[in-house]
């Protein structure tokens, strides 16, 4: 199952709402949008600053030089 269909299904409640509101589609997709984009983000922020503390462990204990690169 695609993860913003079951992350949809899942919110169904709080979607009515918005609508009852006068939240229109475009309003509510956007909103899951944004929320998509911010948490692989900062998965990825997360995942770049994980790997680098690991790389300095590494040379920490293990007495290895390593390089770390942009590309």
């Amino acid at each position: 199952m695609n993860i913003t269909l079951a992350n949809v299904l899942k919110r169904t409640k709080e979607i009515g709402v918005r609508r009852v509101i006068g939240a229109r589609r475009g309003d509510t997709r956007t909103q899951l949008l944004i929320e998509a984009i911010t948490i692989s983000a900062l998965g990825g922020l997360l995942g770049i600053r994980l790997g680098f503390a690991i790389a300095k462990l590494v040379v920490h204990f293990a007495g290895w030089s390593t390089t770390i690169t942009p590309w």
